[in-house]
C-alpha cells in the first residue's frame, strides 16, 4: 500500500453549470441564473486508487469564479487574441466573496459618458446664447466681440462633430453585446443554439 502524495503543484480543475439567481455578475449587461462556474483545486495523488478509476481526491478550493454563458463562450473562442474575458471571483483563498450592491455595467458606463458629453455640450450651448444676448445687447459689435462668439460657436460644432458620432458607435456596441449576452442566456436556458 502506496501513500498518498501532496505535492504544491498538484490541483484539479472543473468546469460546470450553475443555476444561480445572479442579481449581476462583473463585466456584463444581463442579470441572469445561468451561470458557468470554473473551480480551481488543491488534488492528493494517491497511487492505490488509480485501480479504483480515481487517482486522486479534491482537498483545498484556491479560486472559483463564475462568468455568463457569453462570456464563457468569449473566453473560449478569443483565446490569444485579447487580454481575457471578465468574470465574477466568488471564492477566494478559502472566503467567499460577494458581489457589491450596485454595480454599473457595460451599457450603463456609455450612458453616463452620453450624459457627461451632453452635460458639457448644454453648456457650451448655454454660453453661446449667453454671448449672443450681450451682444443683442451692444450698441455695436467690434471685431473681437464677433472672433469670440464665432470661436465659441465652432467649439461646439467640433465638440458634436467629434463626440457624437464616437458614442453611436459605443451605443450600437453595446446592443450588441447586450443582444448577444440575452442570445446566450436564453441558449443556456433552453438548450438550445444561440441565434
Amino acid at each position: 500500500m502506496n501513500a498518498p502524495k501532496t505535492h504544491p503543484a498538484y490541483g484539479h480543475i472543473s468546469i460546470n453549470r450553475q443555476h444561480a439567481n445572479r442579481e449581476s455578475l462583473f463585466g456584463t449587461s444581463v442579470a441572469g441564473y445561468n451561470c458557468v462556474s470554473l473551480c480551481i483545486s488543491t488534488a492528493t495523488y494517491d497511487p492505490d486508487a488509480v485501480n479504483r478509476g480515481c487517482a486522486y481526491t479534491v482537498d483545498k478550493r484556491l479560486i472559483e469564479v463564475v462568468m455568463s454563458p457569453y462570456q464563457f463562450a468569449e473566453m473560449v473562442a478569443c483565446m490569444n487574441q485579447h487580454e481575457g474575458s471578465p468574470c465574477t471571483i466568488n471564492w477566494l483563498d478559502g472566503k467567499f466573496i460577494k458581489m457589491p450592491e450596485a454595480e454599473t455595467s457595460f451599457g450603463g458606463n456609455v450612458v453616463e459618458q452620453f450624459q457627461l458629453s451632453m452635460t458639457a455640450l448644454t453648456a457650451e450651448c448655454e454660453e453661446l446664447v449667453g454671448k449672443a444676448r450681450a451682444l443683442q445687447e451692444k450698441p455695436s459689435i467690434s471685431k473681437a466681440d464677433r472672433a469670440e462668439f464665432t470661436a465659441l460657436a465652432e467649439g461646439i460644432v467640433g465638440h458634436v462633430k467629434i463626440h457624437i458620432p464616437h458614442l453611436a458607435e459605443q451605443f450600437a456596441e453595446v446592443v450588441e453585446r447586450m443582444k448577444a449576452e440575452v442570445h446566450a442566456d436564453q441558449a443556456a436556458d433552453t438548450g438550445a443554439q444561440p441565434l
